[in-house]
């Protein structure tokens, strides 16, 4: 029993700080501007973004290739990619 408490503290203690989060590409082109953000523990470290209407087809593809590169240049892996949908 003594063995398992200890664990448990161990887990309180340091649990928090060692939990991974995700790297992610938000994608959002549900509006008039097109933008797309490297986040990472839920810090953005790059954000692009294009005000210039609706040309999400052509500057899209430049943003996703620009923040994957940048993510490899820090040493991180793309967890996942998060796109905004059109509200109905």
């Amino acid at each position: 029993r003594l063995h398992s408490i200890f664990q448990l503290g161990i887990f309180i203690a340091f649990g928090k700080r060692n939990k991974k989060m995700a790297t992610i590409i938000n994608i959002e082109t549900s509006t008039s501007v097109c933008s797309a953000t490297l986040a990472k523990d839920g810090e953005i470290l790059l954000n692009k973004e294009n005000h210039e209407g609706q040309n999400h087809s052509v500057v899209l593809g430049p943003f996703v290739k620009e923040l994957s590169e940048a993510a490899a240049s820090r040493g991180l892996k793309v967890d996942a990619v998060a796109v905004d949908r059109k509200s109905t």
